[in-house]
């Protein structure tokens, strides 16, 4: 649904199974969708998103500190979208230069109210590649968010300096920047 609680078509979801994606699809003009997952999963986790909407999730995650059992996975879950953030991700090089092609997203989040954030490291579906002026627009990330919402670059030939730029939940930005260092091997002699 979204934030006035109408169904929402077109949203992705994800069924992950320990921060692997087991399944997805599309919402219908019901907003609905039904999904097949193994019925003794545990560590499962529920998410959509939608460009322009946002995005929602459940999780079997306890808080961090919690030693209460995981939450059971339910029949049924309604999600809600309630806003959604655009962030640009500018990737540029040791000299400055733009990077193509590297793949960007959302380590983790976590929604103001809900018990633990969830992982996203695992969900290649979720990252997006940046263009030939190195930059990615991430326009489905939540509108409200707690502490901070880190962004992960990923490439095959350039490493992240930094493991993950963040904006913060007190000051958000709508845009971050993630420095490469190309990345040279020395053959051994």
């Amino acid at each position: 649904q979204d934030r006035e609680g109408n169904a929402v078509q077109g949203a992705e979801v994800l069924f992950l199974s320990n921060m692997r994606l087991l399944e997805a699809g599309t919402t219908d003009a019901s907003g609905s969708l039904a999904l097949q997952v193994p019925a003794d999963c545990r560590g499962w986790a529920v998410l959509a998103r939608k460009s322009q909407l946002g995005f929602d999730y459940r999780t079997a995650e306890r808080g961090r500190s919690s030693k209460a059992e995981l939450h059971p996975l339910p029949d049924q879950l309604k999600l809600q979208f309630d806003g959604a953030r655009s962030v640009r991700v500018n990737t540029v090089d040791q000299n400055g230069k733009p990077v193509a092609g590297v793949k960007v997203g959302p380590w983790y989040i976590r929604k103001p109210g809900y018990e633990a954030d969830i992982n996203l490291s695992g969900v290649p579906t979720l990252m997006s590649a940046t263009d030939a002026k190195g930059v990615a627009d991430l326009d489905w990330l939540p509108e409200k968010f707690e502490q901070s919402l880190p962004i992960m670059s990923q490439s095959d030939e350039y490493y992240a300096r930094e493991h993950a730029s963040a904006i913060q939940a007190e000051k958000p930005a709508s845009e971050v920047d993630s420095g490469l260092s190309q990345m040279t091997w020395t053959p051994r002699s």
